[in-house]
């Protein structure tokens, strides 16, 4: 299967249950997302780079995560080291209109999503694209640093949120409280998803693209997890049977705890 033949949401479903090898059956929570690559029996995030190793499953599982959240979590370091990162869904028209649909139904509902941007202060382009974008926006910052970045972001259809404890799970009850989110999306770096895993408290679900093949430095990012603590934390890895150009070096996963301790 090929993400190009995707043409209804239930061609949407029937690839997932494909990628991942199992019965995809998402529920509402926490969900991170995640394209790594192993040294040592470690998975290390994957850098977006102009030469990072690319496979169309891989940005069509990006997608899917998207289009079943009801918020999306990243941090300003992501907007840093991502200046074109969006979270639109990509594609042609009609791609986005079947994932969009395959979104809807997973969630329940129609409604729009927001993107809470997870930040300690320090400057990202106020012009970033994901700011400028067509989804709403929030910015989630400590509370004292909240009045200087309404300043800078002055003028753009912005929130800006401050928090006397600017963690991922704060952010994550104020996506339930304000905006009634039920299933939560983190795009976030292993400085800020790392700690869950091996404080033995991982999201509910991981949807993992791991790429098996060689990588140049500058795209080998931080450390996430090591495998064995992933696999204690949310049991086996099972892959599915990706085949076909370039994709002998991909394959990809999907891990989900039974015991909802993230629920939102």
């Amino acid at each position: 299967m090929t993400p190009d033949t995707l043409r209804t949401a239930a061609d949407v479903s029937a690839y997932a249950d494909w990628l991942f090898g199992r019965r995809f059956e998402p529920r509402p929570g926490l969900v991170h997302v995640a394209s790594v690559h192993v040294r040592d029996s470690v998975f290390y995030i994957l850098h977006i780079r102009d030469d990072t190793p690319r496979s169309p499953h891989d940005a069509c599982m990006l997608r899917m995560a998207r289009a079943r959240a009801d918020a999306i979590v990243t941090t300003g370091r992501v907007l840093r080291a991502e200046p074109r990162l969006r979270h639109e869904l990509s594609g042609s028209s009609a791609a986005a209109a079947v994932l969009q649909s395959w979104g809807d139904r997973v969630r329940g509902r129609a409604t729009a999503r927001v993107s809470i941007v997870l930040t300690r202060g320090r400057a990202f382009a106020p012009d970033h694209p994901l700011v400028t974008g067509s989804t709403d926006v929030v910015i989630a910052c400590p509370r004292g640093s909240a009045d200087s970045l309404r300043e800078r972001f002055g003028g753009r259809d912005v929130d800006v949120v401050g928090l006397d404890e600017p963690t991922v799970a704060a952010v994550v009850q104020l996506a339930k409280g304000h905006w009634g989110a039920e299933t939560v999306l983190l795009e976030a770096g292993p400085a800020t998803v790392g700690p869950l895993y091996d404080d033995g408290a991982p999201p509910n679900e991981l949807m993992l693209a791991e790429f098996r093949g060689g990588t140049p430095p500058h795209v080998r990012g931080g450390r996430l997890v090591h495998r064995q603590t992933l696999i204690d934390g949310m049991g086996p890895l099972q892959y599915g049977p990706t085949r076909g150009p370039h994709d002998e070096l991909w394959r990809f996963a999907w891990l989900q705890q039974h015991r909802l301790r993230h629920a939102v």
